[in-house]
């Protein structure tokens, strides 16, 4: 089974059948009071939860908003009496859902994320002369920039030489989020190295500007196939649950990722889903 992603793991689990088992319990159960005093949609689920991911904590703030049934019937109601039938006749028995994430997580937690993938590992540059190994990730934010200490060592093996050569360098970079591209990338970034080795002083002298060209063009991240893995396994997930309750079910549209934000404490996600659910 191909290993879920990220954004999958957040927002695609099983978040939504029991928004599914709030929404259903509302609309046969509760009391229909709330929805003559006001016209506006109806928060019918709100709750707190926390996952953890590969060593990263996510704290989840979820709320479920359902369109107030009174008000759909009121608009039907004047499009029957305007005569527009085509508005009138289309998803009479549906009515719109939406769904709002808010993720939260702290640097310490994101460095742990990258320690679980990428720390601790030796990368090689040249087969039998250079390698890298990747000792811890520390991140943090400076005002609007995400900062990322990295201590490494390259081991250096020219003919019977062998070299152990240790430094740390030191990343800083603005975060670009394009919500209609589906991309997260870096702007201005900038890294420093600190070392004792004149041999990587020298090598950081020569090549500082091409790794730095490199770094901006690598470090951009799609998330397009993600955020529809997600809506995907998350209409799974429903269509399982909705099985054994066949006269309601719901088609999750849209799903995508709306904010992302560098706070001083932790770094924020907003997820928004938007569906039908049909009486049937």
């Amino acid at each position: 089974m191909e290993e879920m992603t990220l954004f999958e793991r957040i927002v695609g689990g099983d978040i939504f059948v029991e928004v599914w088992r709030q929404m259903r319990n509302f609309l046969f159960k509760q009391s229909r009071l709330r929805q003559l005093v006001t016209l506006k949609p109806i928060e019918i689920y709100s709750t707190e939860t926390e996952l953890v991911l590969d060593n990263m904590k996510v704290l989840l703030d979820i709320d479920a908003y359902l369109e107030n049934i009174v008000q759909r019937r009121i608009d039907r109601a004047k499009d029957l009496l305007s005569m527009n039938f085509l508005e009138w006749k289309k998803d009479r028995l549906s009515y719109t859902f939406n769904v709002v994430i808010n993720a939260k997580t702290g640097y310490d937690d994101i460095a742990n994320f990258f320690d679980h993938h990428f720390a601790n590992r030796t990368y090689r540059i040249v087969p039998d002369k250079y390698s890298i190994h990747l000792e811890k990730f520390i991140t943090g934010v400076e005002g609007t920039k995400a900062c990322v200490e990295l201590p490494f060592y390259v081991d250096a093996r020219l003919w019977f030489i062998k070299k152990r050569l240790s430094g740390t360098a030191s990343f800083s970079a603005s975060i670009s989020f394009n919500n209609p591209q589906y991309t997260i990338r870096t702007r201005n970034l900038n890294y420093t190295l600190k070392t004792k080795s004149w041999l990587l002083k020298i090598a950081d002298y020569w090549y500082h500007h091409k790794i730095n060209h490199f770094l901006t063009g690598f470090l951009v991240y799609n998330f397009q196939e993600e955020i529809f893995h997600a809506r995907v396994h998350a209409q799974e997930q429903l269509n399982d649950f909705q099985q054994e309750n066949e006269w309601v079910n719901g088609t999750i549209n849209e799903l995508e990722l709306e904010r992302l934000t560098l706070d001083p404490d932790a770094v924020r996600a907003v997820f928004h889903a938007e569906g039908k659910l049909h009486l049937v």
